[in-house]
Parts: structure tokens; sequence; C-alpha cells
């Protein structure tokens, strides 16, 4: 091999072992405050709204898919359909309709992003600030969609039972892209609605979009305001800057947990 050929071969490998490093590096910054939080006062204690959620996605889930003596009440709590919009079953149906997922599978890749994006969001801003950014977007959403929907006399679509999982994670991901200021967790949810507007429904497609909206609108109303110098460190690749500005001692003893 010429030394050119060797010289473009390492460079490759080089640059391939700063990204893998730069990769694992964001790992880190992004999980360590759910680990040290864990460590300190419990797995229940560190994120009990991510938790929560997990599990009452899991009951609402059973109880709606499996036959059981309680299957038909469930159905009348949990399903919504767009139909109900304009009825008094909308009040509680829709924000519960959250908690269901469309198959066994969703609900597992559900429990992942519990995992990697719920509990570290509510560590960063709390749990009261995540369930408002995660419901706000999928009763938004569902509601503007299915508004728009009878407006286009699309009725027929308006039958089918909405399931919210979905809405969740894509609030979820804005609003903590923005409160991070990760661009690579920006370009990965960009990337992935400009898929999902490919392959589904324009109805879901909707949704998608204006939960990803209201998400990243909840998280941004009544942020801490941040010098310009800090926001361009934590709009780099790793979200350590961002994790720094937003600790605990800066926000207070309970600020950082609550809200």
């Amino acid at each position: 091999m010429s030394s050119a050929g060797y010289g473009s071969t390492a460079a490759s490998a080089a640059l391939a072992r700063r990204a893998l490093s730069a990769q694992r590096q964001w790992w880190i910054d992004h999980l360590s405050p759910v680990r040290d939080r864990v460590r300190a006062v419990g797995v229940v204690r560190a994120a009990p709204a991510s938790l929560g959620l997990l599990l009452a996605s899991l009951v609402a889930t059973a109880s709606v898919r499996l036959p059981s003596p309680v299957q038909h009440a469930a159905n009348g709590i949990f399903l919504y359909r767009g139909r109900d919009l304009h009825t008094a079953a909308a009040t509680y149906r829709l924000p519960l309709s959250a908690l269901l997922a469309q198959s066994w599978p969703q609900w597992m890749w559900t429990a992942v992003v519990a995992v990697i994006l719920f509990a570290p969001l509510e560590v960063r801003v709390g749990p009261a600030r995540l369930l408002l950014c995660v419901f706000a977007g999928q009763v938004l959403s569902t509601a503007v969609a299915d508004f728009l929907v009878n407006t286009g006399g699309h009725t027929a679509e308006l039958a089918a039972p909405d399931y919210g999982t979905s809405c969740l994670v894509v609030s979820a991901a804005a609003g903590y892209a923005w409160f991070v200021r990760s661009r690579l967790l920006t370009a990965v949810l960009t990337a992935g609605l400009c898929v999902d507007a490919v392959l589904s429904a324009p109805q879901t497609v909707t949704e998608h979009w204006i939960a990803a909206g209201a998400g990243l609108v909840v998280l941004a109303y009544r942020a801490p305001t941040r010098s310009l110098a800090t926001r361009r460190r934590a709009s780099a690749f790793s979200p350590a800057a961002s994790l720094r500005h937003y600790s605990p001692s800066r926000l207070g003893p309970h600020a950082a947990f609550w809200w």
C-alpha cells in the first residue's frame, strides 16, 4: 500500500474513533444525571413521573388488549375516537388515550424511551413539567388533528381508536432537544418526522408535528434565561454545558426536581 493510501486509511480510522468517542460522551452526559439521582434517592424517587407513566401505560394497554372481565369497562375509559371530540367523554378519554400503545412492540419501545428520554428530562425539569410537556403535546395535537379531519369531511377516519404513546414520545423529544440545545437530538427528531411524513397517514403526521411544537413550547415557557456564551456551548454536540447551567445549585434545592 502506498504511503498516501495508508495515510488516508489512518485518517479515516482516526475520524471514526473520534465520532465514536463523541457518541459515547454524549450518552454519558445524557444519562449521568439519572444515574447519580438513582444512586442518591433510589429508582422510584429518582423519576417518579416517568416510572408512573410507564406502569400506567402497561396497565391501560393490558386492560384494553387482553381479554378479561374489565376489558369492556377499560374500553369505555381509555379508547378515544375522533368522533368523541365534541362529547363529554373526550374530557377523560382524550388525555387517557395517551397511555395506550397500539401494540406490545410499541409499548416496549415506549418503555425504552421512558429510560433514555423521559427520565433524563424529568431529572432536569422535574415531574410536573415533564407531565405537562407530554400530555399537552398529546391532547393538543390529537384535538387539532381531529378537528381538521372533521372540517375536511373525512369523518370515516374519526371512527378509529387513537393510540397516544407516540405523541408522548415526540413531545418529550422535542422539548428535551430544545432544553439541552442538542443538535444531535434535533437532527434525529427532524429526520424521524420527515420519514414519518412519508410513511404515516396524514392525520398521524399532523399529530406528531403539532406534538413536537407543543412539547418545545411547554419547556421554553418560563425556562431560565441563559447567556449567549452558554447557549453557544450548549448547542455543541454534547449537552454537558446545558447540564451545568441547570444544576440544582443554580436553581435552588427544589427547583430542579419539581419545576
